[in-house]
């Protein structure tokens, strides 16, 4: 089952996205995503795709499964906006978290992400808006 095959999958990259989604949250965002069938999603505050990258391989899914259907595919596509800057992430923070999101570095980050929307084929799904 298709299901059961994109789960598997997103428990074994889930890691690279960070701390910031876990499986449990992973796997209910794609199940949204497969019961409501979605043309476009979006995500404000990606970081490193946590959990954007688990609604874009399950909107690939939702592709292969038209495809295996002989349906004709919809175009599907998640966009990514996020600012990746310091002072937008410092922004209401205060104390340990104005000192982290301020100590690290976003573009590092950014390309974490565009790393990993390469890594798994989903360059041609996930549209990044940087603001």
């Amino acid at each position: 089952m298709i299901a059961d095959a994109l789960m598997a999958q997103i428990a074994a990259v889930l890691k690279d996205g960070g701390e910031w989604c876990d499986l449990e949250k992973a796997h209910v965002l794609a199940a949204i995503v497969l019961a409501l069938r979605p043309r476009v999603t979006c995500e404000i505050g990606v970081w490193m795709g946590g959990s954007l990258v688990p609604i874009a391989l399950a909107l690939r899914a939702l592709h292969d499964l038209d495809v295996e259907a002989g349906r004709d595919p919809a175009r599907r596509r998640a966009v990514a906006i996020d600012p990746w800057t310091k002072e937008a992430s410092c922004v209401g923070q205060e104390g340990a978290d104005e000192a982290w999101w301020a100590s690290v570095d976003h573009d590092v980050a950014l390309a974490a992400f565009r790393g990993r929307l390469e890594r798994h084929g989903l360059t041609e799904i996930v549209e990044i808006v940087r603001a």
